[in-house]
């Protein structure tokens, strides 16, 4: 297992996820997100929804799963992976659900969530934009953009934002990733 830290038609889900995953699909890549911080892979053993993180698209998938994360402390780790025993993260909670938007023509989806299910929350509201391009020059990468406000009365000192990824890394060609 390595961890990596670096700083899609819409699927509803039943209720009970309380989520939405888009895929970006319209280049060389496959690659989920969903509006509570999740990035790839299978965001639970029972939704079977396929193609977390695909490059090349036909290629094998490469992510067990991932997160946005923000941290201050020890004691302050707000993040969309999953926890203990492969539960998913509550930490996040979804204000906008992801939806489409248009600013590029690009395949591009966009949604804000809030640190309001962590145990100590920071009232830190994250808008999560992500797009991808269908041309051949440009095809082979997602961006995604995350823009932190402090919707609080303090200040939040020493605040760090990243990503957690669990990738699955494949054994055989090298072309694959």
């Amino acid at each position: 297992m390595i961890y990596l830290v670096i700083l899609l038609p819409i699927i509803n889900l039943a209720p009970n996820f309380n989520f939405t995953i888009v895929r970006h699909d319209t280049g060389n890549i496959i690659l989920q997100v969903t509006d509570r911080a999740h990035i790839g892979g299978e965001t639970t053993g029972t939704t079977n929804i396929p193609y977390g993180f695909r490059y090349p698209r036909t290629g094998s998938d490469h992510l067990f799963f991932g997160g946005f994360c923000l941290t201050n402390s020890i004691t302050y780790v707000a993040d969309g992976h999953y926890a203990p025993n492969y539960r998913i993260d509550r930490d996040f909670r979804t204000v906008d659900p992801i939806h489409r938007v248009s600013r590029y023509g690009l395949q591009e989806f966009e949604a804000t969530y809030i640190d309001s299910g962590h145990p100590t929350p920071k009232s830190l509201k994250v808008t999560q934009y992500s797009l991808a391009s269908p041309d051949p020059n440009y095809d082979d990468g997602v961006i995604i953009i995350f823009t932190i406000k402090n919707l609080g009365a303090t200040r939040v000192e020493s605040l760090y934002a990243g990503i957690i990824l669990d990738l699955d890394l494949p054994g055989g060609s090298p072309s694959e990733l």
